[in-house]
């Protein structure tokens, strides 16, 4: 299972409850996660994990999986 803090910060940028947030979710399959959404998700993980993501990288943050590689990139989990 995936960090429940990394869980917890898509859903509350989401405004949905974290149970909602699979270990395989994306923007693809959560509907909420639209383009302005992920710039929220971004920005709330990047304030949880206290990291800040390049900008060549922000567009690509579109799974729980992308963010957990970036996460761990950034020495963040």
């Amino acid at each position: 299972m995936y960090d429940s803090k990394l869980r917890q910060a898509i859903a509350e940028a989401l405004e949905i409850a974290p149970e909602a947030i699979a270990s395989d979710a994306s923007s693809d399959t959560i509907e909420a996660w639209d383009s302005l959404k992920h710039l929220e998700v971004v920005l709330n993980i990047e304030r949880s994990y206290n990291v800040k993501f390049k900008t060549s990288e922000i567009a690509e943050l579109v799974s729980v999986a992308r963010l957990e590689d970036a996460l761990r990139q950034h020495n963040a989990l």
